[in-house]
């Protein structure tokens, strides 16, 4: 968060950890995976960002391209899970990964499946699509095996309810 300070036109209080209640700004950033170089970036107002925005961002994403660039894949977080911005990654051609957090794919609990033996993570996938979207996209859902004895001694704040014995993340 860039703190600014006074009265400046959209800054909003939220996680600024250098200067605790203070106004600022969230930067929304683009980097090159690869070689870690920044590519793009905005500084917007202290609150979540809409559909609209974020799928303007992404549409400015490919004038900053180089002409040998042949694959985009877009990480974003769950503000960016919208139908504008999912659409805007359609359009470019661009394949996604966003963290999902408005909607409840169906997965299969029968398909269930772990592509590396030696590792315990499993995987879940299903075609799903969420109320006002103009297409169903690929939500893919990844459960890691929580170990009970560890969690119980690092956590802050144990679960309410130990009987899951799994952690969800659900990008798409």
């Amino acid at each position: 968060m860039e703190t600014v300070f006074g009265n400046q036109q959209g800054a909003k209080k939220g996680h600024n950890p250098r200067k605790r209640g203070k106004k600022g700004y969230r930067p929304v950033l683009c980097f090159i995976e690869l070689s870690r170089e920044y590519l793009l970036g905005k500084l917007r107002k202290g609150e979540t960002i809409s559909g609209e925005q974020t799928a303007s961002f992404i549409a400015k994403i490919k004038r900053y391209l180089t002409g040998c660039v042949v694959q985009v894949l877009i990480r974003a977080d769950a503000e960016f899970q919208s139908w504008e911005s999912i659409h805007e990654c359609i359009k470019a051609c661009y394949n996604f990964i966003i963290a999902n957090k408005g909607c409840e794919p169906p997965f299969d609990p029968q398909r269930w499946y772990r592509p590396h033996k030696r590792n315990d993570y499993e995987f879940n996938s299903c075609v799903y699509q969420p109320m006002g979207w103009q297409v169903p996209v690929l939500f893919v859902a990844m459960r890691i095996p929580k170990d009970i004895n560890v969690v119980k001694d690092r956590c802050v704040q144990c679960e309410l309810i130990d009987a899951d014995r799994y952690e969800y993340r659900t990008p798409h």
